[in-house]
Order: C-alpha cells, then sequence, then structure tokens
C-alpha cells in the first residue's frame, strides 16, 4: 500500500483528534536549512566547524559531497561521533542527527 506525505498527514491529523490520541502531544517539527559551502582541496587531514546558533540539534546534508576512495569523514559532535566513508555517501546522503548547536 502506498501512501503519499499528505495522505499521511491527514490520517495523523485524524488521529490527533480522535479520542483515543487525547492525552498525546506532537512535538513542533524544528527544521532551518542554513547553506554552508566548504572546500578542504586535495589534502590529507582538514577541520572545519559548522555551528548554528541556539540549535538543538544538527544533521548535515552531504548529498553534494564528494570523498576520494579510501577517504573517511569523520562527524564529531557534543556527545556522538560519525564515520562516513565514500560508500556510505552513496547510500545516504545524510549525517547522523547530532544534540547541541555545532559538530567539527
Amino acid at each position: 500500500m502506498k501512501l503519499h506525505l499528505n495522505q499521511l498527514l491527514f490520517l495523523l491529523s485524524l488521529a490527533s483528534t480522535s479520542p483515543l490520541f487525547a492525552d498525546a502531544q506532537v512535538a513542533p517539527v524544528c527544521e532551518s536549512l542554513q547553506p554552508y559551502a566548504y572546500d578542504s582541496g586535495d589534502t590529507k587531514a582538514a577541520t572545519t566547524v559548522v555551528s548554528i546558533d541556539d540549535a538543538p540539534w544538527i544533521q548535515l546534508d552531504l548529498s553534494e559531497s564528494e570523498l576520494a576512495a579510501g577517504a573517511k569523514l569523520t562527524i564529531v559532535g557534543n556527545t556522538a561521533s560519525q564515520v562516513i566513508t565514500s560508500n556510505d555517501l552513496s547510500y545516504n546522503g545524510f549525517s547522523a542527527v547530532f544534540d547541541g548547536s555545532s559538530v567539527s
């Protein structure tokens, strides 16, 4: 069965008015897009910090990024880190979601 996003949102809005879900609360969507460009050039190691003031979390869209074969990108957040390879980028162009307002 295929559901389109607008159908899903309609079903969720109906469910939220149902007595079964009377006590359920939906968190507001917190999303903003901040353009950020970084080119490390041809190097063995590079570092940069991505920071958005007062952001509760950060997820990077890496879909336009390129890594050389065998290269790794390590993203470090407040409480976690993620290592991304060129193969990972071909499957999913997004980083994990990191708590806090900056990653490096």
